[in-house]
């Protein structure tokens, strides 16, 4: 298996691809990318969404992983009142809004109900995010910027109720990525 960053490469030949640029010797659509320093990362993990499931489905994966959720479940009646968001219907209040599992070796699975009340419509393909939680504010931004280029921005790096910089995007390729970066540097 290859390891990019520890060789200095992007991809398996060295290039990623780049519209109609040819690097000299290289295959047509590909250019040379410099190396760059590794990415700090505090934790990088996997991001579930059901609409209604993710308290069963967490359990289920609790019973196979064993282990404790960390920092128990967080509801959607936990969230402190705003004016930039309507009341949840009563039937959403206990509906999850975060679960966090540790499974091997510090690897986390975490997840959310995305209720239709909300506006979300959860379907396969549609329900899991790389969650990325990097070092600093500046990393944060760093990599938000270059995975929105030619993307959609979900929402923006904001600061969050729960104290984390957050946001989410979804890259030119259809991958979905959410970003919590606990540094107020």
């Amino acid at each position: 298996m290859h390891c990019g960053h520890s060789t200095g490469r992007s991809g398996r030949d060295g290039h990623q691809p780049a519209g109609d640029v040819q690097a000299a010797g290289q295959p047509r659509n590909y250019r040379v990318v410099k190396h760059q320093k590794p990415t700090q990362m505090t934790q990088v993990s996997v991001y579930l969404n059901f609409e209604r499931e993710t308290e069963a489905a967490f359990n289920f994966y609790r019973s196979i992983f064993g282990g404790e959720f960390d920092g128990g479940i967080m509801r959607f009646r936990d969230v402190p009142p705003s004016e930039n968001m309507p009341p949840m219907p009563e039937e959403d209040l206990d509906l999850v809004l975060h679960v966090s599992l540790p499974i091997l070796d510090g690897f986390a699975l975490m997840g959310s109900d995305a209720p239709k009340s909300m506006g979300f419509r959860v379907t396969s393909g549609n329900n899991v995010y790389l969650n990325l939680m990097p070092a600093t504010r500046t990393e944060t931004r760093r990599i938000f910027t270059a995975l929105s280029e030619g993307g959609v921005v979900e929402q923006q790096l904001q600061e969050m109720f729960w104290g984390d910089y957050y946001g989410s995007l979804r890259d030119r390729f259809g991958i979905q990525w959410m970003f919590n970066c606990a540094s107020k540097e």
